[in-house]
């Protein structure tokens, strides 16, 4: 299944741009345009047993949460989500917003690869967990580049080797 090349607009209060929710799987998300503007209303909500979906160059602009990815719903917390990328998304807060992303109840493996984000607002949500149980929830935000390497006068060096190292210098 796939949602593609749409320009989605929401203004009520509880009202997602795109939901991915109640078991749903494999579902391809990307080349959209989102827009909401009501209270509690994220441009991605992904709930209660969403495996393996995937989302690329979707532009996200929200005033409450970019993204919510939460594994319980209606109370229920016997659920999770697992194995969802975002690759070249874009992600905007507008002030007054929560989260640009938002991880709560059994959320793991999420991936985000050269994803646009402010990176102070992700935000972890505990809910209080079954007696006898524990929460897991995880997010990998990853990047890269591509580096050309050129001589003197412009011309490309083949078999070049690069070395690359962190703020820390650490090399990777």
């Amino acid at each position: 299944q796939r949602i593609y090349n749409n320009n989605i607009t929401t203004s009520g209060s509880d009202s997602e741009g795109i939901a991915l929710v109640d078991t749903t799987f494999n579902i391809t998300v990307y080349s959209n345009r989102i827009k909401t503007t009501g209270s509690n209303s994220p441009g991605i909500e992904i709930k209660y047993n969403a495996f393996n979906h995937s989302f690329s160059n979707n532009f996200v602009n929200s005033s409450s949460i970019g993204i919510r990815i939460n594994g319980s719903i209606l109370g229920r917390t016997d659920g999770y989500v697992s194995n969802i990328s975002f690759i070249n998304d874009t992600i905007l807060c507008n002030s007054g917003c929560t989260a640009d992303i938002m991880i709560t109840s059994n959320s793991t493996d999420i991936t985000l690869l050269n994803v646009s984000f402010n990176k102070s607002r992700i935000a972890f949500v505990q809910h209080t967990p079954v007696s006898g149980s524990s929460e897991k929830n995880n997010i990998t935000v990853k990047w890269y580049t591509t580096i050309n390497v050129t001589d003197n006068v412009g011309a490309a060096v083949s078999s070049a080797s690069v070395n690359i190292s962190d703020k820390f210098n650490v090399s990777r």
